[in-house]
């Protein structure tokens, strides 16, 4: 058996010229400070195919980009921020009017600064953006069946999202709203106000990073036409390479469209 066949062979399910297109549904673990948790989320890949009739016409070489992002990894972290704003209280009193010596009630406003620092617990979600450049042997086991393992590198663009905060510490929401008053029952001044720092506070957040990534993955394409296939594929097919923010995606199911 010669590593490259000779002479006319039978078309390949992938070949030097082939252009697939595939995307997918992915899943995996994100790395949290509690524990890895479950992650999702798509990945969309282009793939041209360099060489072909390796193994007897059977095999051929792919090159290509991924991208994909990867979403999840929940878990409770303990954030904090500050505020600084100001609210109006409405003073309402009785006095005699000016142009008359009837009573009246007689409104006026000012501002009070809130400003301090709070702490709450909330949710922490993972979202990691991840493009990378591939290579991939490709083997036709069985007819319509392109098979392929596949590896590359590139970089992965880390964020966080933070929400549901509860627990909160000196952090308050105050809603001391009083109708203006009549005259015939005033017993004394009337003050209305109503703030909420939530509506105000900046809370810290975490930098988004670039990081080093790389994959590492089998999976198979099965053609129903010419042009149409599912795909599967199993593998570390996306992870950050950074300590304490490993991101795998261990799997992926989708349709491919070869031209």
């Amino acid at each position: 058996m010669s590593f490259i066949s000779s002479g006319t062979m039978s078309a390949q399910t992938f070949e030097k010229g082939s252009v697939v297109l595939s995307a997918q549904g992915i899943g995996g673990l994100m790395d949290t400070p509690d524990d890895y948790k479950l992650g999702y989320g798509g990945r969309l890949s282009v793939e041209f195919g360099i060489a072909d009739n390796l193994f007897n016409g059977k095999g051929a070489i792919g090159i290509g980009l991924v991208a994909s992002d990867l979403y999840g990894g929940t878990y409770e972290s303990l954030n904090s921020g500050e505020y600084n704003y100001q609210y109006t209280i409405t003073t309402y009193i009785k006095e005699k009017s000016s142009k008359s010596s009837r009573e009246v009630i007689r409104s006026s406003t000012h501002q009070e600064r809130r400003h301090s620092t709070g702490a709450a617990e909330c949710d922490v979600n993972r979202n990691d953006a991840t493009l990378m450049a591939t290579i991939s042997l490709h083997a036709e086991f069985a007819e319509h069946l392109d098979t392929y393992l596949m590896v590359g590198g590139g970089a992965t663009y880390c964020t966080r999202s933070f929400s549901n905060y509860r627990n909160a510490v000196n952090l308050k929401s105050v809603d001391h709203i009083e109708k203006k008053p009549s005259v015939s029952n005033y017993t004394g001044p009337v003050i209305s106000y109503s703030f909420n720092d939530f509506n105000h506070v900046k809370w810290a957040g975490f930098d988004p990073k670039f990081y080093p990534a790389a994959m590492g993955i089998i999976g198979a394409r099965y053609y129903f036409t010419d042009h149409l296939a599912v795909n599967a594929e199993l593998g570390m097919s996306t992870f950050t390479i950074k300590k304490n923010l490993n991101a795998m995606t261990l799997g992926g199911v989708g349709v491919s469209f070869k031209f």
